[in-house]
């Protein structure tokens, strides 16, 4: 019978297997039934308030609150049904002693936490007591009981929960102690049904479908492009056999109107074009527009025309109007609270306080073709405010046009303003004008500093209607007609052939066909008639000589794909760059060749299908929504996802120092981190139950490069690795760690926690400590080569850390180690318990990021790193540690992108808080890498010989039980290695290579009984052998 309690109980079983402590809670179902139910029980003593360890329970680690034990446990729900969670059993006595329970360290957030500086080492921490627990006469936390964040994970609807067996009242010093716990979970009219994952939906059928082919098309500023003969032909488009009506054209799914002027012959030829318009990009991902011309289907509208009559006596329009735009780029701002897509570039920040400047200022100069002189114009300018404080509002500054006020502004920290002041337009002036931001203390009394980061500043203004270039938008007519019908002069053209269009609906342009050209000012002045509307000032037109026509700045025809088709099978998918895919084959083909369906799709596909031919990190990730919901039905759904290029978050080229690093792959842009804000998150590519999931349902991994010998080095490393022989490099471990006396913590103890009661025994654990084994640079550099030259299976870092490096004030490696190493056939995987040194998205003046560095190395560095992208703190990271080593060392879980994700689970399950860390925390390299633990110790399979009155045991060597052999004996013909009447009669090196293994017992013939167990490299044990030696017993009949 289907039970969701038992899932629920398996699950928080699993949550628990592996750990070296005993586990704290004690789980059993409730009665069968259609309602859920499930009962935890948590025992404790008064000693776990200062030893919580022992019992197995964790530090709370929320920052500015008690420092109390307590322990958690991951419970998987029904699908559906209202869940609640009750105390059933939570008797409480009082200790006797007053107690002083200090608080968890809480973070420090810089103001501008850029991270390209080598000033950025570590996450700043301080001891502060929240004042809303330290000065509360209350017990915290309120309930001992705390439910935490719901999450879906492969269809499960999972429930952290945290139980606290104290609770403190920090006034008067007082702890309760609650022996005994007993949580009751229910779930009212739970049904036993799987939950769905949320999948992309398919695009609808639309006029486009039809078509035989498609361009893709690329457009830089906004306005008419000409798309000639010679440029579709350039393309590659068949047009011998294309029929003009079939063409048809579309931006985001929607049709765009075209004109097409080919001589009404029905043919593509010399001289023919096509004309569109098209508006400037609002992507934050993209430079250029897309859009697309399909042909050989359905034919798409046309761009109409319209004629009105001019009635002689109407007033003669000369004022349009503009708009002057300044937008400097140079800060990227990951800390603002902004949603996705949404621009992070600002200025750099005005700053007053009451120690000084009070007054800080911004000028911004635009320059102004032809201003009118005359009605009004309007200012705006938009700034962004982090730091909320009181009274409100906390932001502000005076706008000035020209030295003239235009108002003062004020708005709330965590939000956008957008300023905007009515001026007369007599302000301004031909050529530069300046807009001011003034930010001073006198706008806001009561506050002693604030500050802001401006985005952006504009100004629309009456102008003339002069032409630049022969071509000119109107936004609108500055000037009213009479009776609607205007008549526009446009003067400034160098030709009397101008096309007049009106864009009211940008998409769909009409020709106005009422015009007039005559001789003025030694060119032309270009006259239209048009219905202006009801509101002449969003009467946009554009007009433009043939000359002026805009050509598109690139093209590019498709290959068609199928991507969002259920028709697919896969349990590796790599999403490549194209100029990547060629290096990377090598390694799909080693994937394939072990059984796994493997497929490469190109991530221009991935946008053509579902993002209209836009770079977009969220078409990458509905795309994978897709596959995993839909491919490989009635099977078992896609496992493995591998990134193959570069990502930043520079995709306008804004630039960090100059770098022009290639954008292969972009990075998905998460708003988690506590510190830096948005970080680049992949781990949210293959988290499918909603747009706020961050428990993986595919295992994902990254190979950032930028060039095929890049990829070509890391495929070379990953396939040596999973090929190379047995040795003494798989058992050797590496901790290195800061500093033990470090205020943000004893970074020597958490390491030696690991080393010493995590990882198992057998394993040859090495330590490198900044002010134990290094006291400087040299050394401490000198020593992480040394490490990574001798062969380890695993290499980690446990310590502040930056991009670059790890360490703070020493270094134990850094990004110009890797080329220093010795070329080696063996790498570890790195495992960066710090911040920052997997922060692959930041252009910087020093280069790629450590762990980058470490992965692309060609011959040298790692197999694969796991790497934090954000800020992170040491009792997360401690917890994490824990998960992983445990994870990989003692389940043994042997793919890495498994390893990584069942650690995020395990860490999930284990910790309420510090979540960002599942998403900051990154495999770099192939998810699908075999780690290279010592091979698993293998049976024997003995006989015995007697002679003499001796035993002879004999068993075939197999090369996996590189230690050797245990031999056991007792009197016992049935029994297990250590019972008591069990002794270990002899630990055996491994024979001689082709020898056979063999052990002789001289005083065992009588009544000896043994079995053999073999042992791996790091001293763990095979099954053992049958039990043999003398057996007396006979077969009787009746």
């Amino acid at each position: 019978m289907f039970s969701w309690r038992r899932i629920a109980l398996l699950l928080l079983m699993l949550t628990l297997i592996g750990s070296q402590k005993p586990p704290a809670i004690r789980a059993e179902d409730g009665p069968e039934g259609d309602a859920f139910e499930l009962r935890l029980t948590v025992a404790s003593t008064a000693a776990d308030l200062t030893a919580a360890g022992a019992a197995g329970f964790e530090w709370a680690t929320l920052p500015g609150a008690p420092r109390l034990p307590f322990t958690t446990t991951l419970v998987a729900l029904p699908p559906t049904g209202e869940w609640s969670l009750t105390i059933m059993a939570g008797d409480f006595t009082i200790l006797p002693q007053p107690f002083e329970i200090g608080p968890a360290p809480s973070p420090l957030v810089p103001r501008s936490p850029q991270i390209n500086g080598e000033h950025l080492t570590a996450l700043p921490q301080t001891i502060r007591m929240d004042p809303d627990i330290y000065t509360r006469d209350a017990f915290y936390p309120a309930s001992p009981v705390q439910a935490g964040e719901v999450q879906w994970q492969a269809g499960q609807r999972l429930l952290p929960v945290r139980i606290f067996p104290f609770q403190y009242n920090p006034v008067t010093g007082k702890v309760r102690h609650y022996p005994r716990l007993q949580v009751l979970i229910q779930v009212e009219a739970a049904i036993a049904a799987a939950a769905e994952v949320t999948i992309a939906a398919a695009s609808p059928l639309s006029w486009t479908d039809s078509a035989q082919g498609a361009l893709r098309i690329y457009t830089g500023e906004g306005g008419f492009h000409r798309l000639s003969y010679e440029d579709l032909a350039a393309a590659g488009l068949p047009l011998a056999s294309i029929d003009p009506a079939t063409l048809a054209m579309s931006w985001q799914g929607q049709p765009v109107a075209v004109q097409v002027l080919d001589g009404g012959d029905g043919q593509i030829d010399a001289g023919d074009a096509l004309l569109f318009y098209a508006e400037p990009t609002t992507s934050v991902y993209m430079t250029s527009n897309v859009y697309w011309l399909h042909f050989g289907g359905e034919a798409g509208p046309r761009i109409g025309s319209r004629i009105v009559s001019p009635a002689g006596d109407e007033p003669i329009l000369t004022h349009i109007y503009r708009t002057a735009r300044v937008e400097p780029n140079l800060e990227y701002r990951p800390d603002f609270p902004l949603p996705m897509g949404r621009d992070r570039w600002f200025d750099t920040p005005l700053t007053v306080s009451a120690a000084g400047p009070a007054v800080d200022a911004r000028s911004y100069t635009l320059t102004l073709p032809a201003p009118a002189g005359t009605g009004t114009a309007t200012a705006r300018a938009s700034a962004f405010g982090r730091d909320d404080q009181a009274p409100e509002p906390d932001h502000s500054f005076a706008l000035y046009v020209n030295n003239q006020p235009a108002g003062v502004h004020t708005w709330e920290a965590g939000e956008s303003i957008i300023a905007s002041a009515n001026i007369p337009a007599a302000w301004l002036t031909s050529g530069q004008n300046q807009i001011t931001l003034e930010a001073a203390l006198s706008q806001l009394p009561g506050l002693t500093s604030y500050w802001f980061a401006p985005d952006w500043a504009e100004i629309t203004y009456p102008a003339l209607a002069q032409a630049e270039g022969d071509r000119l938008l109107a936004e609108g007519l500055a000037q009213a007609p009479g009776d609607g019908l205007a008549r526009v002069a446009v003067g400034g053209f160098s030709t009397a052939a101008v096309r007049v269009y009106d864009l009211r609906t940008p998409l769909q342009p009409v020709q106005v066909l009422a015009t007039q050209a005559q001789p003025a000012d030694g060119g032309y002045e270009i006259t239209f008639w048009d219905d202006a509307g009801a509101d002449p000032a969003a009467a946009a037109y554009y007009l433009t000589a043939e000359n002026a026509l805009l050509a598109p700045v690139g093209l590019v025809l498709d290959s068609p794909s199928q991507w969002r088709s259920p028709d697919h099978a896969a349990d590796y998918i790599a999403i490549v760059h194209s100029s990547l895919a060629a290096a990377l084959q090598p390694l799909l083909d080693h994937r394939a060749a072990e059984g796994l369906r493997v497929v490469s799709v190109d991530v221009q596909d991935i946008y053509d299908e579902f993002s209209y031919g836009h770079t977009d990190p969220q078409a990458i990730r509905d795309f994978l929504a897709y596959a995993y919901g839909h491919w490989n039905q009635g099977e078992a759904r896609p496992r493995y996802v591998l990134l193959v290029g570069h990502g930043h978050f520079d995709f306008k080229g804004h630039t960090f120092y100059g770098r022009q690093d290639a954008n292969l792959i972009p990075p998905y842009p998460a708003q988690v981190d506590p510190v830096l804000g948005e970080i680049p998150a992949d781990n949210r590519y293959v988290s499918m139950d909603g747009p706020e999931d961050y428990l993986p349902e595919m295992h994902i991994g990254r190979i950032p490069a930028q060039t095929p010998a890049e990829v070509a080095a890391i495929v070379a490393k990953t396939l040596a690795y999973e090929g190379a022989e047995e040795g003494e490099w798989q058992t050797r471990v590496y901790f290195a760690a800061g500093h033990n006396q470090d205020p943000e913590g004893a970074f020597h103890d958490i390491s030696n926690d690991i080393r010493q009661n995590w990882l198992p025994a057998g394993y040859d654990d090495r330590h490198i400590y900044e002010g134990l084994d290094f006291f400087s640079n040299e050394e401490g550099r000198a020593l992480g080569r040394t490490a990574f030259d001798q062969g380890a299976v695993l290499i980690q870092w446990f310590g502040h850390a930056s991009q670059f490096r790890w360490g703070k004030d020493l270094r134990a490696l850094n990004i110009y180690d890797p080329p220093l190493l010795q070329a080696n056939t063996v790498w570890p995987l790195a495992a960066h318990f710090s911040c920052l040194s997997g922060q692959f998205t930041y252009l910087s003046q020093y280069g790629p990021s450590l762990a980058e560095t470490l992965l692309l190395a060609s011959k040298r560095g790692t197999v694969a790193d796991i790497a934090p992208t954000g800020y992170h703190g040491s009792g997360a990271l401690q917890v994490f540690n824990r998960v992983l080593i445990r994870i990989i060392f003692l389940d043994r879980v042997q793919r890495a992108g498994e390893a990584m994700d069942a650690a995020k689970r395990a860490f999930f399950a284990g910790s309420l808080t510090d979540h960002d860390v599942i998403d900051s925390t990154m495999l770099f390299g192939d998810p699908a890498l075999r780690l290279r633990l010592p091979a698993a110790a293998q049976q024997p399979a003995a006989s015995a010989t007697q002679a003499g009155g001796a035993t002879t045991l004999s068993w075939a060597h197999d090369p996996a039980n590189a230690g050797g052999y245990e031999v056991w004996r007792s009197p016992q013909p049935y029994f297990a290695a250590g019972d008591p009447d069990s002794e270990r009669m002899a630990l055996l090196p491994p024979p001689a290579a082709g020898q056979p293994a063999s052990y002789t017992d001289p005083a065992g013939a009588e009544t000896g009984y043994y079995l053999v167990r073999g042992l791996n490299r790091v001293a763990e044990t095979s099954s053992p052998s049958p039990t043999v030696g003398r057996f007396l017993f006979t077969l009787t009949t009746p």
